[in-house]
């Protein structure tokens, strides 16, 4: 026996009328095309891999000085004397007004020793803090290394009124070394490749009855471009020219936490630590790849100064 079809409201009924085309679409997933499956299946990679990668200090405990009294302090300014490149960077809370809570410096001295600092900003006043960075910031033989070293400049300057902190000489962006190392390889390899093409050239073409080669009237092709599409930027993250050149993930947990609390955390340590000098490791990297283009090369032309209005 069937059953008896169930009585339906008139709303029902116009719902059921209504054209196939009106009704709510299905929510299932759209059908990526291949490029973009192509593009997840590599970050996804890339995402897996740096679990495996991620760059961690390879420094003893020792060799970490944690500045926020007197005895420490003259411990740090005895290595920043000693130093001849210095990783510098520094963390704060996020949100308005918020002040630097912490600097990292990654020094290596002219003996090739390696220390990173710590300066704790709560504990110490503006006026020991600039005693102890102006002449590391402002001396025209140390190196001081950064990614965006202005903008730790201006929050240094806002941060601590007072403290001289409104000039760096001697700044070396690793992200301009990264666009040179980029712009050497690729001349290097378009070098390669025409040189190739030359001799092809002169070995199936007959003799020529005169040596005198001019080149053809007209303006010369413009260099072509990088083929990372860099074209001398130097915006890319530290993040990226983490992997890119040292086959590592930054691990950015922490960039976002609260740095005014103290104690900091262990793994804000471990994080303030790895920032800090990576610098240093891509500093190496950036230019053993640079001095296998060009083995003379040294930092002089990519040295900059940097001079904000004192706070």
């Amino acid at each position: 026996m069937s059953s008896a079809e169930p009585a339906r409201s008139p709303a029902q009924k116009r719902r059921l009328s209504r054209p196939t085309a009106n009704r709510k679409r299905s929510l299932s997933p759209p059908v990526l095309p291949e490029w973009a499956r192509q593009k997840h299946r590599r970050q996804a990679s890339e995402d897996g891999d740096a679990q495996n990668l991620a760059f961690e200090s390879d420094l003893a405990p020792e060799q970490v000085v944690y500045v926020d009294d007197a005895p420490s302090r003259e411990r740090a300014a005895a290595i920043l004397r000693e130093a001849a490149v210095v990783g510098l960077d520094s963390e704060w809370r996020p949100g308005k007004n918020s002040t630097v809570a912490l600097i990292q410096l990654a020094c290596r001295s002219r003996a090739g020793e390696e220390k990173v600092l710590l300066l704790d900003c709560i504990r110490l006043r503006p006026d020991e803090l600039g005693e102890l960075l102006r002449p590391t910031l402002r001396s025209e033989d140390v190196v001081v290394l950064g990614h965006g070293l202005k903008g730790d400049l201006k929050e240094l300057n806002r941060s601590f009124a007072g403290a001289g902190l409104y000039l760096m000489t001697g700044v070396l962006e690793v992200g301009k070394m990264a666009a040179l190392a980029e712009q050497k390889a690729s001349h290097a390899s378009a070098g390669e490749e025409v040189g190739g093409e030359r001799q092809a050239a002169e070995e199936s073409a007959p003799p020529s009855p005169s040596r005198d080669v001019r080149p053809p009237a007209g303006p010369r092709p413009s260099p072509r471009p990088s083929p990372s599409g860099w074209q001398g930027s130097s915006c890319r993250s530290l993040k990226s020219l983490t992997l890119k050149y040292l086959d590592s993930t930054l691990d950015k947990k922490y960039q976002c936490s609260d740095w005014t609390l103290r104690p900091l955390r262990r793994g804000q340590l471990r994080y303030a630590v790895a920032d800090a000098l990576v610098l240093l490791r891509l500093h190496d990297a950036i230019r053993a790849l640079i001095r296998d283009v060009q083995p003379d090369y040294t930092h002089d032309a990519l040295l900059e100064r940097y001079t904000l209005t004192p706070n």
